[in-house]
């Protein structure tokens, strides 16, 4: 064979390698891995809780606000029980169940419609009356006739109570009585006022005309509703 033949074998055998080289790729390579990145689900927003909205309680047309803010608890809101259940001692005295029983009967008496009585009950407030030698009461350190302090639900319900006198004839005097039993309506400090009952008790004249309309128009004023002098 020529060298002339070689070399033209050789040069059809290179253009044939490289004809197979541009137009087969040979076996097809594996689909590569989706680079995709999925979407994260949307989060769900956490709802902004609706402040309740204040109710404020203006004193009636006519009535002095110092007398209207006696009718509201500390903090200046209205709390109220469904009923109150005085539960005196089991030793007490008949002269200090009539002198409550006297206290039921004049707030009923001026049209008060919150049921009152002297029973236990398993609904409204039972308040705990009792005589504790040497009374002090809040945070003066002073000593007092007679205080109440009571607990209520977040709604304003009150619940229960104890209703405390520094001596057993303090539970006995009809005026303290009725004076300190207006506690377990949700009423608190005093009437800062000379001439009405609320702000001195051992006057003895009995509730104003202007201390009953506010015990009575309280009772239709909404739970925790907020004091406002006008």
């Amino acid at each position: 064979m020529s060298k002339r033949f070689l070399a033209a074998l050789v040069v059809a055998l290179v253009a044939a390698l490289v004809v197979v080289g541009c137009g087969d790729k040979g076996s097809p390579s594996p689909t590569a891995p989706s680079t995709v990145t999925p979407t994260p689900p949307t989060p769900t927003p956490t709802p902004t809780p609706t402040p309740t909205p204040v109710v404020y309680a203006p004193p009636p047309a006519g009535l002095n606000p110092a007398i209207w803010r006696y009718g509201f608890y500390d903090y200046d809101r209205m709390y109220r029980p469904e009923s109150v259940h005085y539960i005196l001692p089991a030793d007490a005295s008949q002269k200090a169940r009539d002198a409550f029983s006297a206290a039921i009967a004049t707030y009923r008496g001026h049209g008060l419609r919150t049921p009152m009585d002297l029973v236990p009950s398993a609904t409204g407030a039972n308040i705990q009356v009792r005589v504790t030698p040497g009374l002090v009461c809040g945070t003066d350190q002073a000593k007092s006739a007679a205080c109440t302090s009571l607990e209520a639900l977040s709604s304003g319900w009150i619940t229960r109570g104890i209703m405390e006198f520094a001596f057993t004839s303090f539970m006995e005097d009809k005026d303290l009585v009725l004076y300190e039993s207006s506690r377990a309506f949700g009423t608190s400090g005093f009437i800062p006022m000379p001439g009405y009952f609320f702000s001195n008790p051992s006057v003895g004249d009995g509730l104003t005309p202007d201390e009953i309309r506010m015990l009575v128009a309280r009772e239709s004023v909404p739970l925790l509703a907020v004091f406002i002098d006008k």
